[in-house]
């Protein structure tokens, strides 16, 4: 298979894990799940003295993510349960970069390269590999090295709807 059809097919297995990542910034905007919408480190702090996770990350993020997972693995044909556990997965990644962006003092919506970029795409994949359902080491690979820049497109596209405060 050629390069350019094996990225395409890398994007379009992580598709699930992609749309499950932008979800709650889009889906914030809407007034569904407003019930669940609140931190879910309840305000509490670290041992630091700062935020666990901080007031972006919510329990409604969590099922936007998970249900946009799902469905759109459903989209494409596969089981629901593969878009739902690498949403999980996503979403675990990121609250384990929003753990350490608050450890070493950078603020909500503060930049921090590859970090904002690839948390999500580990968490995901380690998920995705502790159920069995890894995919090969190339795919790995491709979607380490091709995220980043999609991730800071889509970003810039986020911003320029408003839906984003920052461009990154």
């Amino acid at each position: 298979m050629s390069l350019p059809m094996e990225v395409l097919n890398a994007f379009l297995y992580f598709l699930p894990a992609y749309m499950a990542n932008m979800a709650p910034c889009y889906m914030a905007h809407f007034s569904f799940f407003k019930a669940l919408a609140y931190p879910l480190d309840m305000g509490r702090e670290w041992t630091d003295g700062r935020r666990i996770l901080g007031d972006g990350k919510t329990l409604a993020g969590i099922v936007y993510a998970a249900v946009i997972g799902a469905a759109v693995s459903l989209g494409q044909g596969e089981t629901w349960l593969l878009g739902f556990v690498m949403a999980i997965g996503a979403l675990a990644g990121d609250l384990v970069g929003s753990f350490l962006k608050r450890r070493i003092d950078v603020g909500r919506g503060e930049r921090t390269l590859l970090l904002d970029q690839l948390d999500f795409v580990v968490g995901a994949l380690v998920v995705l590999y502790l159920v069995g359902w890894a995919p090969p080491a190339r795919t790995m690979i491709i979607l380490l090295l091709i995220t980043p820049p999609l991730h800071l497109l889509m970003n810039y596209v986020g911003y320029a709807l408003k839906y984003k405060g920052v461009p990154w």
